[in-house]
């Protein structure tokens, strides 16, 4: 009914019913598909006319309504995430975009069991600002952005150091690796190419974020690259999405002939 609120996953805020029953369902003065656009029985989409007003509120002067209810079940997520001590830090130096990435992570909510002990363990290599404001807008390629610069294991400063020149770090991304590699002068260690310029920059015990200098390319064709004498550093198998956006990525993987213990 109209003026009955639904429970949102922003702190403090919720999203009001703004239609009457003869009048075309909206939600904040936004109006919203009659029917969902995708529904599988756990997660339901419908489309939407516009972004919905943070500081969206209700004037009910004129309306005989005046005790807005809520008869939705919907689950109560705690406030706190996994992400949001780094996601803190992260914006407080610089590189904004990645925190608000990382925020967004809903698999980021803890229940009130608290942390697992078995909790995944992640690697982030975050490129500064500058470098991510170009593909403001570009939401097709937010996924593949994102997911190229991380990996499913835990891989601190004192492991990159030691690698062998041209170890490769496995990722989420079909077809893709991580390659570390040395400058000629043996001073500078890259990932693909790009400079890791703020080692370590946070480090919990299933996180940890490498600051680098700018974004991550994807290949142009793996099929040329050289496996002579790359090693790989072993990660855990994660299963991740496969978009229609990553179908025209190289599926072949470079296979290591050797394996280095770390």
């Amino acid at each position: 009914p109209f003026s009955s609120t639904i429970p949102s996953l922003s702190p403090s805020k919720h999203l009001t019913i703004t239609s009457n029953v003869t009048q075309k369902l909206s939600i904040n003065n936004v109006g919203i598909s009659d029917v969902p656009i995708f529904d599988d029985g756990f997660v339901i989409v419908y489309t939407i006319d516009n972004f919905f007003d943070l500081n969206f509120t209700l004037n009910l002067t004129n309306s005989t309504n005046t005790k807005p209810t809520s008869d939705f079940q919907c689950l109560k997520l705690e406030t706190i995430s996994r992400f949001e001590d780094v996601s803190r830090l992260l914006k407080s130096r610089g590189y904004s975009i990645v925190g608000t990435f990382l925020e967004l992570q809903l698999m980021g909510f803890l229940d009130h069991g608290g942390f697992s002990e078995d909790v995944m363990k992640w690697t982030v290599f975050a490129p500064v600002d500058e470098e991510l404001v170009q593909f403001s807008g570009d939401f097709l390629s937010y996924f593949s952005l994102f997911m190229r610069h991380v990996v499913p294991c835990k891989v601190g400063w004192s492991d990159i150091e030691e690698m062998v020149n041209g170890t490769v770090v496995s990722n989420n991304v079909k077809g893709f690796s991580l390659e570390i590699t040395r400058d000629e002068n043996d001073e500078i260690l890259m990932v693909n190419g790009v400079d890791i310029m703020f080692p370590d920059m946070y480090e919990s015990e299933w996180l940890v974020i490498h600051g680098i200098r700018g974004v991550i390319a994807l290949p142009e064709n793996t099929e040329d690259q050289d496996t002579e004498s790359i090693e790989e550093f072993p990660v855990e198998k994660v299963e991740a999405p496969d978009p229609e956006s990553m179908e025209d990525f190289p599926a072949e993987k470079v296979e290591a002939p050797e394996r280095e213990e770390f």
